[in-house]
Protein backbone atom coordinates (compact mmCIF):
# COMPACT_ATOMS: atom_id res chain seq x y z
CA UNK A 1 0.00 0.00 0.00
CA UNK A 2 1.08 3.34 -1.26
CA UNK A 3 1.35 6.60 1.41
CA UNK A 4 -1.91 7.90 1.66
CA UNK A 5 -3.48 4.50 1.45
CA UNK A 6 -3.67 4.31 -2.42
CA UNK A 7 -1.84 1.86 -4.31
CA UNK A 8 1.20 2.98 -5.54
CA UNK A 9 1.02 2.52 -9.33
CA UNK A 10 2.66 5.52 -11.23
CA UNK A 11 3.17 2.83 -14.01
CA UNK A 12 1.12 0.06 -13.42
CA UNK A 13 -0.91 -1.91 -11.03
CA UNK A 14 1.95 -3.22 -8.83
CA UNK A 15 5.47 -2.76 -7.68
CA UNK A 16 6.45 -5.42 -9.72
CA UNK A 17 4.59 -4.43 -13.02
CA UNK A 18 5.91 -0.84 -12.52
CA UNK A 19 9.25 -1.71 -12.81
CA UNK A 20 8.38 -3.86 -15.51
CA UNK A 21 7.11 -0.82 -17.85
CA UNK A 22 9.14 1.79 -16.30
CA UNK A 23 12.20 -0.48 -17.73
CA UNK A 24 10.47 -1.92 -21.09
CA UNK A 25 9.07 1.41 -21.75
CA UNK A 26 10.87 4.14 -20.37
CA UNK A 27 14.20 2.10 -20.85
CA UNK A 28 13.62 2.05 -24.54
CA UNK A 29 12.47 5.41 -25.33
CA UNK A 30 15.29 6.42 -23.65
CA UNK A 31 18.09 4.76 -24.59
CA UNK A 32 16.48 5.26 -28.15
CA UNK A 33 16.85 9.32 -27.55
CA UNK A 34 20.58 8.70 -25.91
CA UNK A 35 21.67 6.93 -28.61
CA UNK A 36 20.27 9.03 -31.29
CA UNK A 37 21.94 12.56 -29.29
CA UNK A 38 25.03 11.16 -28.64
CA UNK A 39 25.57 9.88 -33.04
CA UNK A 40 24.16 13.63 -33.28
CA UNK A 41 27.18 15.66 -30.97
CA UNK A 42 29.73 12.70 -32.64
CA UNK A 43 28.77 13.67 -36.46
CA UNK A 44 27.65 17.54 -36.47
CA UNK A 45 29.00 19.14 -32.74
CA UNK A 46 32.54 20.31 -32.01
CA UNK A 47 34.07 22.94 -29.75
CA UNK A 48 33.55 26.88 -31.17
CA UNK A 49 36.78 27.71 -33.12
CA UNK A 50 36.68 31.31 -31.12
CA UNK A 51 36.89 32.15 -27.91
CA UNK A 52 33.82 32.36 -26.03
CA UNK A 53 35.17 34.32 -23.05
CA UNK A 54 34.54 31.78 -20.53
CA UNK A 55 35.22 34.79 -17.89
CA UNK A 56 32.15 36.19 -19.10
CA UNK A 57 29.39 33.87 -19.85
CA UNK A 58 30.02 31.01 -17.00
CA UNK A 59 28.71 33.40 -14.14
CA UNK A 60 25.81 33.77 -16.24
CA UNK A 61 25.60 30.11 -17.02
CA UNK A 62 25.98 29.31 -13.15
CA UNK A 63 23.38 31.43 -12.52
CA UNK A 64 20.29 29.93 -14.89
CA UNK A 65 21.48 26.68 -14.40
CA UNK A 66 20.76 27.13 -10.79
CA UNK A 67 17.38 28.34 -11.53
CA UNK A 68 16.77 25.20 -14.10
CA UNK A 69 17.95 22.13 -11.26
CA UNK A 70 17.59 23.84 -7.87
CA UNK A 71 14.68 26.71 -8.68
CA UNK A 72 12.50 24.72 -10.58
CA UNK A 73 13.44 21.45 -9.01
CA UNK A 74 12.39 22.35 -5.68
CA UNK A 75 9.77 24.73 -6.71
CA UNK A 76 7.56 21.54 -7.55
CA UNK A 77 8.14 19.67 -4.73
CA UNK A 78 4.88 21.23 -3.11
CA UNK A 79 3.21 17.62 -3.87
CA UNK A 80 3.88 15.72 -0.88
CA UNK A 81 3.72 12.65 -2.48
CA UNK A 82 5.68 13.25 -5.80
CA UNK A 83 8.39 15.73 -4.11
CA UNK A 84 11.00 13.29 -5.07
CA UNK A 85 9.27 12.42 -8.68
CA UNK A 86 9.61 16.13 -9.30
CA UNK A 87 13.05 17.28 -8.38
CA UNK A 88 14.27 14.34 -9.66
CA UNK A 89 12.64 14.44 -13.36
CA UNK A 90 13.10 17.78 -13.69
CA UNK A 91 17.18 16.71 -13.03
CA UNK A 92 16.74 14.17 -15.97
CA UNK A 93 14.77 16.14 -18.60
CA UNK A 94 16.77 19.59 -18.40
CA UNK A 95 19.76 17.58 -19.16
CA UNK A 96 18.04 16.43 -22.34
CA UNK A 97 16.44 19.69 -22.70
CA UNK A 98 19.73 21.20 -22.67
CA UNK A 99 21.35 19.45 -25.13
CA UNK A 100 18.92 18.77 -27.53
CA UNK A 101 18.36 22.82 -27.85
CA UNK A 102 21.54 23.83 -28.13
CA UNK A 103 21.88 21.33 -31.46
CA UNK A 104 18.84 22.61 -32.77
CA UNK A 105 19.39 26.07 -32.19
CA UNK A 106 22.95 25.43 -33.15
CA UNK A 107 22.01 24.25 -36.21
CA UNK A 108 19.66 27.29 -37.14
CA UNK A 109 22.50 29.80 -36.64
CA UNK A 110 24.45 27.73 -38.72
CA UNK A 111 22.41 27.02 -41.77
CA UNK A 112 21.47 31.02 -41.21
CA UNK A 113 24.97 32.01 -41.63
CA UNK A 114 26.64 29.75 -44.26
CA UNK A 115 25.75 28.37 -47.94
CA UNK A 116 22.79 26.02 -48.72
CA UNK A 117 25.03 22.72 -48.75
CA UNK A 118 27.64 22.85 -46.60
CA UNK A 119 28.08 20.44 -44.19
CA UNK A 120 26.18 21.52 -40.72
CA UNK A 121 28.89 22.12 -37.77
CA UNK A 122 26.97 22.90 -34.46
CA UNK A 123 29.91 25.36 -32.76
CA UNK A 124 29.21 24.39 -29.53
CA UNK A 125 29.90 27.60 -26.77
CA UNK A 126 28.54 28.69 -23.83
CA UNK A 127 26.45 31.29 -24.98
CA UNK A 128 24.74 28.30 -27.04
CA UNK A 129 24.15 26.42 -23.64
CA UNK A 130 22.62 29.00 -22.26
CA UNK A 131 20.27 29.06 -25.04
CA UNK A 132 19.51 25.33 -24.10
CA UNK A 133 19.05 26.21 -20.52
CA UNK A 134 16.31 29.00 -21.46
CA UNK A 135 14.74 26.14 -23.62
CA UNK A 136 15.17 23.80 -20.51
CA UNK A 137 13.25 26.25 -18.45
CA UNK A 138 10.38 26.20 -20.85
CA UNK A 139 10.11 22.57 -20.88
CA UNK A 140 10.01 22.92 -16.90
CA UNK A 141 7.15 25.23 -16.90
CA UNK A 142 5.11 22.79 -19.55
CA UNK A 143 6.21 19.70 -16.71
CA UNK A 144 4.33 22.07 -14.18
CA UNK A 145 0.79 21.72 -16.11
CA UNK A 146 1.39 17.97 -16.29
CA UNK A 147 3.46 17.63 -12.91
CA UNK A 148 2.29 13.79 -11.62
CA UNK A 149 0.19 12.76 -14.25
CA UNK A 150 2.37 11.86 -17.03
CA UNK A 151 4.89 8.85 -16.67
CA UNK A 152 9.07 9.09 -17.25
CA UNK A 153 8.31 8.53 -20.42
CA UNK A 154 5.59 10.42 -21.42
CA UNK A 155 7.49 13.36 -20.13
CA UNK A 156 10.62 12.61 -21.99
CA UNK A 157 8.45 12.28 -25.31
CA UNK A 158 6.69 15.57 -24.82
CA UNK A 159 9.76 16.94 -23.53
CA UNK A 160 11.88 15.88 -26.83
CA UNK A 161 8.85 16.94 -29.02
CA UNK A 162 8.78 20.40 -27.69
CA UNK A 163 12.26 21.58 -28.58
CA UNK A 164 11.83 22.10 -32.07
CA UNK A 165 8.85 24.12 -31.43
CA UNK A 166 10.05 26.42 -28.89
CA UNK A 167 13.04 27.20 -31.22
CA UNK A 168 11.55 27.84 -34.16
CA UNK A 169 9.10 29.97 -32.21
CA UNK A 170 11.93 31.87 -30.58
CA UNK A 171 14.59 32.15 -33.37
CA UNK A 172 12.63 32.52 -36.47
CA UNK A 173 9.22 33.80 -35.53
CA UNK A 174 10.34 36.05 -32.69
CA UNK A 175 14.22 37.20 -32.97
CA UNK A 176 14.23 37.13 -37.29
CA UNK A 177 10.43 37.50 -38.30
CA UNK A 178 9.31 40.27 -36.21
CA UNK A 179 12.36 41.23 -34.95
CA UNK A 180 10.27 41.36 -30.98
CA UNK A 181 11.86 42.34 -27.93
CA UNK A 182 12.05 39.67 -25.56
CA UNK A 183 15.20 39.75 -23.94
CA UNK A 184 14.04 38.01 -20.99
CA UNK A 185 11.83 35.39 -22.14
CA UNK A 186 8.49 36.51 -21.36
CA UNK A 187 6.59 35.51 -23.92
CA UNK A 188 9.51 33.01 -25.73
CA UNK A 189 10.05 30.84 -22.51
CA UNK A 190 7.78 31.81 -20.02
CA UNK A 191 4.30 32.05 -21.84
CA UNK A 192 5.14 29.63 -24.62
CA UNK A 193 5.79 27.19 -21.74
CA UNK A 194 2.93 27.35 -19.81
CA UNK A 195 0.48 27.49 -23.39
CA UNK A 196 2.21 24.37 -24.55
CA UNK A 197 1.91 22.79 -21.31
CA UNK A 198 -2.07 23.27 -20.92
CA UNK A 199 -2.34 22.28 -24.49
CA UNK A 200 -0.69 19.18 -23.98
CA UNK A 201 -2.43 18.43 -20.38
CA UNK A 202 -5.91 18.47 -21.93
CA UNK A 203 -4.76 15.02 -24.07
CA UNK A 204 -2.56 13.80 -20.72
CA UNK A 205 -4.89 14.30 -17.81
CA UNK A 206 -7.69 11.70 -17.25
CA UNK A 207 -10.88 12.51 -15.54
CA UNK A 208 -10.75 12.98 -12.05
CA UNK A 209 -6.63 13.96 -12.13
CA UNK A 210 -7.64 17.43 -11.09
CA UNK A 211 -7.26 19.54 -8.27
CA UNK A 212 -9.96 17.35 -6.17
CA UNK A 213 -7.71 14.41 -6.26
CA UNK A 214 -6.40 12.85 -2.62
CA UNK A 215 -3.11 13.10 -3.21
CA UNK A 216 -2.96 17.02 -5.59
CA UNK A 217 -2.06 18.26 -2.42
CA UNK A 218 0.84 19.80 -0.27
CA UNK A 219 2.11 19.15 3.76
CA UNK A 220 3.89 21.71 5.84
CA UNK A 221 7.34 20.16 4.96
CA UNK A 222 6.88 20.16 0.79
CA UNK A 223 5.32 23.64 0.92
CA UNK A 224 8.72 24.44 2.33
CA UNK A 225 10.79 22.52 0.46
CA UNK A 226 9.09 24.68 -2.45
CA UNK A 227 9.59 27.61 -0.90
CA UNK A 228 13.19 26.62 -0.95
CA UNK A 229 12.63 27.06 -4.58
CA UNK A 230 10.85 29.70 -4.92
CA UNK A 231 13.90 32.04 -2.76
CA UNK A 232 16.64 30.39 -5.21
CA UNK A 233 14.43 31.49 -8.59
CA UNK A 234 13.55 34.79 -6.69
CA UNK A 235 17.55 35.88 -6.22
CA UNK A 236 18.69 34.66 -9.36
CA UNK A 237 15.53 36.13 -11.07
CA UNK A 238 17.89 39.31 -12.48
CA UNK A 239 20.59 36.98 -14.25
CA UNK A 240 17.87 35.19 -15.88
CA UNK A 241 16.32 38.36 -17.85
CA UNK A 242 20.00 40.10 -18.20
CA UNK A 243 22.07 36.96 -19.63
CA UNK A 244 21.10 38.19 -23.20
CA UNK A 245 21.32 41.46 -22.68
CA UNK A 246 24.56 41.95 -24.83
CA UNK A 247 25.82 41.31 -27.68
CA UNK A 248 26.82 37.72 -28.65
CA UNK A 249 25.78 35.32 -31.36
CA UNK A 250 22.42 34.21 -30.27
CA UNK A 251 21.48 37.75 -28.85
CA UNK A 252 19.60 40.95 -30.90
CA UNK A 253 21.41 43.03 -28.82
CA UNK A 254 23.57 46.29 -30.15
CA UNK A 255 24.83 47.24 -27.06
CA UNK A 256 25.62 46.26 -22.97
CA UNK A 257 22.35 46.51 -21.44
CA UNK A 258 22.96 44.31 -18.88
CA UNK A 259 22.45 46.83 -15.69
CA UNK A 260 19.18 47.95 -16.91
CA UNK A 261 17.86 44.36 -17.58
CA UNK A 262 19.50 43.68 -13.64
CA UNK A 263 18.30 46.76 -12.19
CA UNK A 264 14.88 46.45 -13.50
CA UNK A 265 14.02 42.98 -12.86
CA UNK A 266 15.52 43.35 -8.91
CA UNK A 267 12.75 46.14 -8.67
CA UNK A 268 9.88 44.11 -10.49
CA UNK A 269 10.51 41.36 -8.61
CA UNK A 270 10.31 43.39 -5.29
CA UNK A 271 7.31 44.82 -6.54
CA UNK A 272 5.70 41.51 -7.36
CA UNK A 273 6.71 40.41 -3.50
CA UNK A 274 4.93 42.89 -1.78
CA UNK A 275 1.90 43.26 -3.92
CA UNK A 276 1.72 39.47 -3.74
CA UNK A 277 1.69 38.93 0.07
CA UNK A 278 -1.12 42.06 0.23
CA UNK A 279 -3.28 40.48 -2.42
CA UNK A 280 -2.99 37.33 -0.80
CA UNK A 281 -4.50 38.83 2.19
CA UNK A 282 -7.35 40.72 0.45
CA UNK A 283 -8.80 37.41 -0.92
CA UNK A 284 -7.73 34.91 1.59
CA UNK A 285 -7.57 36.50 4.92
CA UNK A 286 -4.55 34.91 5.76
CA UNK A 287 -1.35 34.72 3.30
CA UNK A 288 -1.95 31.57 1.22
CA UNK A 289 1.55 29.55 0.72
CA UNK A 290 0.64 28.97 -2.69
CA UNK A 291 0.28 32.72 -4.02
CA UNK A 292 3.82 33.10 -2.42
CA UNK A 293 5.22 30.24 -3.29
CA UNK A 294 4.41 31.55 -7.01
CA UNK A 295 3.23 35.07 -7.65
CA UNK A 296 6.18 36.62 -6.36
CA UNK A 297 7.66 35.31 -9.07
CA UNK A 298 5.71 37.03 -11.52
CA UNK A 299 7.97 40.02 -11.84
CA UNK A 300 10.70 38.65 -13.06
CA UNK A 301 8.50 36.51 -15.65
CA UNK A 302 6.27 40.04 -16.68
CA UNK A 303 9.51 42.24 -16.79
CA UNK A 304 11.32 39.40 -19.61
CA UNK A 305 10.47 41.31 -22.68
CA UNK A 306 10.76 45.16 -21.49
CA UNK A 307 14.13 44.32 -18.81
CA UNK A 308 16.90 45.92 -20.63
CA UNK A 309 15.09 49.13 -22.14
CA UNK A 310 15.69 51.96 -20.34
CA UNK A 311 12.36 53.89 -21.21
CA UNK A 312 10.43 51.68 -18.65
CA UNK A 313 12.40 53.64 -15.51
CA UNK A 314 12.03 52.17 -11.65
CA UNK A 315 8.21 53.49 -11.44
CA UNK A 316 7.46 51.62 -14.82
CA UNK A 317 9.49 48.67 -13.61
CA UNK A 318 7.54 48.83 -10.42
CA UNK A 319 4.65 48.74 -11.27
CA UNK A 320 4.92 46.01 -14.01
CA UNK A 321 6.15 44.05 -10.88
CA UNK A 322 3.10 44.79 -8.78
CA UNK A 323 0.58 44.01 -11.37
CA UNK A 324 2.01 41.10 -12.25
CA UNK A 325 2.32 39.54 -8.64
CA UNK A 326 -1.79 41.19 -8.30
CA UNK A 327 -2.60 39.23 -11.46
CA UNK A 328 -1.06 35.76 -10.65
CA UNK A 329 -2.96 35.64 -7.38
CA UNK A 330 -6.19 36.87 -9.10
CA UNK A 331 -5.03 33.87 -11.71
CA UNK A 332 -4.86 31.03 -8.49
CA UNK A 333 -8.04 32.63 -6.66
CA UNK A 334 -10.23 32.63 -9.23
CA UNK A 335 -9.10 32.18 -13.08
CA UNK A 336 -7.66 28.64 -12.10
CA UNK A 337 -11.01 27.43 -10.67
CA UNK A 338 -12.85 28.64 -13.41
CA UNK A 339 -10.62 27.16 -16.37
CA UNK A 340 -10.66 23.69 -14.68
CA UNK A 341 -14.32 23.73 -13.80
CA UNK A 342 -15.65 24.66 -17.47
CA UNK A 343 -12.65 23.64 -19.80
CA UNK A 344 -11.36 20.71 -18.00
CA UNK A 345 -7.72 22.19 -17.54
CA UNK A 346 -6.30 20.32 -15.07
CA UNK A 347 -3.13 22.87 -14.72
CA UNK A 348 -1.10 21.17 -11.31
CA UNK A 349 1.41 23.71 -10.81
CA UNK A 350 -0.87 26.86 -11.89
CA UNK A 351 1.83 28.21 -15.01
CA UNK A 352 -1.04 30.16 -16.39
CA UNK A 353 -1.30 32.09 -12.88
CA UNK A 354 2.76 32.26 -13.01
CA UNK A 355 3.98 32.22 -16.42
CA UNK A 356 1.14 32.55 -18.88
CA UNK A 357 -0.81 35.39 -17.90
CA UNK A 358 2.54 37.73 -16.54
CA UNK A 359 4.45 36.19 -19.83
CA UNK A 360 1.22 38.02 -21.91
CA UNK A 361 1.24 40.83 -19.76
CA UNK A 362 5.29 41.01 -19.74
CA UNK A 363 4.83 41.22 -24.00
CA UNK A 364 2.53 43.70 -23.57
CA UNK A 365 4.23 46.16 -21.15
CA UNK A 366 6.92 46.22 -23.71
CA UNK A 367 4.83 46.89 -27.05
CA UNK A 368 3.34 50.07 -24.67
CA UNK A 369 6.78 50.88 -24.12
CA UNK A 370 7.22 50.92 -27.93
CA UNK A 371 3.99 52.90 -28.45
CA UNK A 372 4.62 55.73 -25.72
CA UNK A 373 7.87 56.28 -27.46
CA UNK A 374 6.15 56.57 -30.73
CA UNK A 375 7.70 52.99 -32.30
CA UNK A 376 4.46 52.18 -33.64
CA UNK A 377 5.96 49.35 -36.07
CA UNK A 378 7.57 47.79 -33.09
CA UNK A 379 4.28 48.05 -31.20
CA UNK A 380 2.42 46.10 -33.90
CA UNK A 381 5.19 43.87 -34.47
CA UNK A 382 5.35 42.86 -30.49
CA UNK A 383 1.82 42.09 -30.43
CA UNK A 384 2.15 39.98 -33.00
CA UNK A 385 4.90 38.18 -31.61
CA UNK A 386 2.84 37.34 -29.00
CA UNK A 387 -0.26 36.60 -30.79
CA UNK A 388 1.84 34.17 -32.85
CA UNK A 389 3.63 32.74 -29.93
CA UNK A 390 0.24 31.79 -28.47
CA UNK A 391 -0.64 29.89 -31.19
CA UNK A 392 2.17 27.90 -32.32
CA UNK A 393 2.54 26.78 -28.14
CA UNK A 394 -0.86 25.25 -28.59
CA UNK A 395 -0.48 23.78 -31.64
CA UNK A 396 2.77 22.39 -30.51
CA UNK A 397 1.56 21.42 -27.32
CA UNK A 398 -1.70 19.92 -28.44
CA UNK A 399 -0.04 17.73 -31.03
CA UNK A 400 3.24 16.54 -28.48
CA UNK A 401 0.41 15.88 -25.94
CA UNK A 402 -1.86 13.89 -28.23
CA UNK A 403 1.70 11.75 -29.27
CA UNK A 404 3.18 11.14 -25.69
CA UNK A 405 -0.69 10.24 -24.27
CA UNK A 406 -0.46 7.36 -26.86
CA UNK A 407 3.00 6.06 -24.57
CA UNK A 408 2.77 3.93 -21.77
CA UNK A 409 -1.30 4.39 -21.57
CA UNK A 410 -2.63 3.26 -18.35
CA UNK A 411 -6.85 2.35 -17.76
CA UNK A 412 -8.90 5.05 -16.05
CA UNK A 413 -8.77 3.74 -13.21
CA UNK A 414 -4.95 3.28 -12.82
CA UNK A 415 -4.62 6.71 -13.93
CA UNK A 416 -6.10 8.18 -11.31
CA UNK A 417 -4.63 5.94 -8.74
CA UNK A 418 -1.37 6.70 -10.39
CA UNK A 419 -1.53 10.43 -10.40
CA UNK A 420 0.73 12.37 -7.87
CA UNK A 421 2.75 9.51 -6.58
CA UNK A 422 5.71 8.56 -6.94
CA UNK A 423 6.57 5.75 -5.29
CA UNK A 424 6.41 3.14 -8.12
CA UNK A 425 8.90 5.14 -9.74
CA UNK A 426 11.46 5.42 -7.78
CA UNK A 427 12.81 2.68 -5.19
CA UNK A 428 12.10 4.65 -2.04
CA UNK A 429 11.15 3.67 1.94
CA UNK A 430 8.06 4.08 2.90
Amino acid sequence: MARGGLAAPLLGRSQGSASGTLRKVFGSISGLCLLILLILFFVFVRYSPEDADVDVYYMWYIHVAIMIWVGFGFLMTFLHHYSLGAVCLNFFASCFITLEAAFVIGSFYYSDHHEAGSWLVVDLNLPLLIEGLFAAAAGMISFGAVLGKVSPAQLLLLMVLEVPFYAVNNYFIIDQVFSAKDVGGSMGIHAFGAYFGLAATLFLSRKGTGSSHTQNRSNYTSDVTSMIGTIFLWIFWPSFNATMAMPGPFSSAIHDSRFTAVVNTIVSLSGACLATFMASALVDGKFNVVHIQNATLAGGVAMGSAADLSDVGPGGALAIGMVAGILSVMGFKYIGPVLEKWVGLKDTRGVHNLHGLPGLLGGVAAAVVMMVNGDWHGFGYQLLALLVTFNVAILGGAVSGALSSLVDRLGTDDAVNAAFNDQSAFSIEV
